[in-house]
């Protein structure tokens, strides 16, 4: 059809007879556009949600435990991987020896773990320097590759306990030293190990770790190895603990306390 000004007049004047009809359609379309409007914009808040990255958990976090050899004699090893923290400790299960122990920061990048070693029992000349090692992780089985042995996850995380890196504090201490020995505790969900060793040449001078349990203000633990002999349990310890923001106190049935604060 071709547009002249007859054509256009006869056009407007078609819709000014036809003004109800016009209204109408006018109205269904503005009804028809809004909603569609309605659900892209519940699908954009959707894809929204759906894109926010939760915080992620590295499945390392937490306690793993298996056996090793070391000099051919089979020893138990517990390892301990906090958010920040690591330590793996070696020891003879029947009698609660301590064999070997190291830790310090670690970090991962996919198969690679790196660790920035701030203690060594039986290789000082390690702390201060970075180790390297692939693992394999299969589920809940772990490996170092290149080695024989696999671990196997002991407990999950649960920040309701006391899990992270705890250091002790001295009631009174007015300041600590670089050269001042350091006692720290690294605890998953389950476990725990508590070390002391100088800072400056990472020499070990004592260390326990064992399971713990925690209910409310009830707190028992039971050392399964330790470099003193005479610390190993037959039985848990019961506790008291009470918690606060980023400290918490153990205190003992002879009403001894000590306090730890996030490290």
């Amino acid at each position: 059809m071709k547009l002249n000004s007859e054509n256009i007049i006869l056009f407007m004047t078609g819709l000014n007879f036809n003004l109800p009809l016009l209204s109408s359609m006018c109205a269904k379309l503005l009804f028809f556009l809004i909603v569609l409007s309605i659900p892209s914009a519940c699908i954009e808040e959707d894809e929204r949600i759906v894109t926010e990255e939760p915080d992620v958990v590295d499945p390392l976090i937490g306690a793993w435990g298996g056996q090793d050899f070391i000099k051919d004699q089979a020893v138990d090893v517990v390892v301990i991987f906090t958010p920040t923290h690591q330590v793996a400790a070696w020891f003879n299960a029947s009698t609660g020896a301590l064999v070997s122990t190291n830790g310090g920061l670690w970090s991962r990048t996919g198969i690679h773990v790196t660790e920035k070693v701030e203690f060594h029992s039986d290789r000082p000349e390690r702390v201060g320097t970075d180790v390297s090692f692939d693992i394999e992780l299969v589920n809940d089985s772990l490996s170092i590759v290149g080695s024989d042995s696999w671990l196997t996850r002991i407990d999950q995380r649960d920040q309701d306990r006391l899990e992270g890196v705890w250091q002790l504090k001295e009631e009174g201490a007015t300041g600590a030293s670089s050269a001042d020995p350091k006692r720290i505790r690294m605890m998953s969900s389950t476990r725990f190990q508590e070390v002391e060793y100088e800072p400056e040449s990472g020499r070990l001078l004592s260390t326990a770790g064992g399971r713990y349990q925690i209910d409310g203000v009830s707190y028992l633990e039971e050392t399964i190895f330790s470099t003193s002999q005479e610390a190993v349990d037959v039985q848990a310890v019961p506790f008291t603990v009470e918690r606060e923001a980023e400290n918490w106190r153990q205190i003992g049935t002879n009403e001894t306390e000590r306090v730890w604060q996030r490290y």
